[in-house]
């Protein structure tokens, strides 16, 4: 403690000094000190429950004061808050839902948000990003459309192309049925041409060799017994009786007449059986079909069919043994020619110059019919043919 004016009262002049004071310390000395002058310490006992009486309400006041003013400092945080965070933060969520709900990112329109603090910064990226997804939109939607204008240009070309293919394999179809038809009609000019040779070979030149035979005949009567004569008139019988069997053969081959005095199955028996003379090659038959009562169209190419296989058996194949089977297959006749020669190879098969073949697949296909050639190395050829029972008749 330091005198000052206020201690003039006990420590100015000792005879002023209170009674408390003197029966306290018991004499005056050291009451007196010059102002400034540090006078000691002194401590005086006060009843906490006087303190208590007086310091409790100011203790509470002061409390309350105090959570008021926190109470009243959070909620100016709060709304500050609010203000300055959530009120913008919800209008960038609302602007992010709308734009990706629009259909046309075009018109997404930018986000305005004042301030410099994190959320404008936020704005400001959800600005340029809107800006950069508006120019990508707008170029992916350019190269769309060029792309489409592109495909549109194409559609319209293979439009064009298809159209084009599709003239192409009509006129392709027309003039494969005018070939066909072509092809049979021209099979048929050459079976009627055929069936006309045969005939006259048969009138004249048959006729011609039988008289020719008929005087020889007489001649042999005439000379006697002179030898030479009959050997030479014998030389003479003997190459007319082989002229007449070729004549005969030439006849069959161009048209034979076999179908139309013993049927269809007794003319392919004696083809079999002169091929076989001819070819030393064994042949067997297994006919199992009412062939018999076929149309002739039918009956014709049939047995043109069975005779070009036969040659090309005889020229190409090497074969031991032949067996043709005729049979009925769901309203079909089937005729199949085997062989076990040393089999076809398949590009001789599809071979536009093998002429054979193509012209027993035109025959066939003429008639509405199907004809399938198969072959193995080593394992033989198989062709068949199969025919609607009618013959396209």
């Amino acid at each position: 403690m330091r005198m000052d004016e206020s201690c003039l009262r006990c420590h100015g002049n000792p005879d002023d000094a209170p009674a408390a004071l003197l029966e306290r310390y018991g004499s005056t000395a050291g009451f007196h000190r010059p102002l400034g002058k540090i006078i000691g310490l002194d401590t005086v006992a006060i009843p906490m429950a006087k303190i208590s009486e007086k310091l409790w309400p100011e203790l509470l006041k002061a409390l309350l004061v105090s959570a008021l003013g926190l109470l009243l400092f959070f909620l100016f945080i709060v709304s500050t808050t609010r203000l300055l965070i959530t009120n913008r933060l919800t209008m960038i969520s609302r602007h992010f839902v709308t734009s990706a709900q629009q259909s046309d990112y075009l018109q997404i329109k930018p986000l305005e948000i004042k301030g410099k603090d994190e959320i404008c910064d936020l704005a400001v990226s959800f600005n340029t990003l809107s800006d950069k997804l508006k120019h990508f939109y707008s170029s992916l939607e350019m190269q769309v459309k060029e792309r489409t204008r592109e495909l549109e240009n194409t559609n319209v070309q293979l439009r064009q192309e298809i159209g084009e293919r599709k003239r192409a394999e009509e006129a392709l179809r027309e003039s494969q049925t005018e070939f066909r038809n072509l092809a049979s009609h021209l099979q048929e000019i050459s079976e009627n041409e055929r069936k006309a040779i045969a005939r006259e070979i048969h009138d004249e030149v048959g006729q011609a060799m039988t008289a020719l035979k008929m005087d020889i005949s007489s001649l042999a009567d005439s000379v006697g017994d002179n030898m030479i004569m009959l050997n030479k008139i014998g030389s003479m019988a003997a190459l007319i009786n082989s002229t007449l069997s070729v004549v005969r053969r030439l006849q069959t081959e161009l048209r034979p007449h076999m179908i139309d005095d013993l049927g269809l199955g007794e003319t392919i028996r004696w083809q079999l059986s002169e091929f076989e003379k001819r070819s030393k090659v064994f042949c067997s038959i297994d006919i199992s079909a009412d062939i018999d009562s076929l149309g002739e169209k039918l009956s014709i190419t049939l047995f043109r069919v069975m005779q070009e296989a036969l040659t090309n058996i005889a020229r190409h194949a090497e074969a031991g043994n032949v067996h043709v089977a005729i049979r009925e297959e769901n309203g079909k006749i089937a005729m199949e020619i085997k062989d076990d020669g040393k089999g076809i190879a398949p590009e001789k098969i599809r071979d536009s110059r093998s002429f054979g073949i193509l012209s027993m697949r035109e025959r066939v296909t003429a008639l509405g019919g199907s004809l399938e050639i198969s072959g193995e190395p080593g394992k033989g050829t198989v062709v068949t043919a199969k025919i609607s029972g009618n013959g396209g008749e």
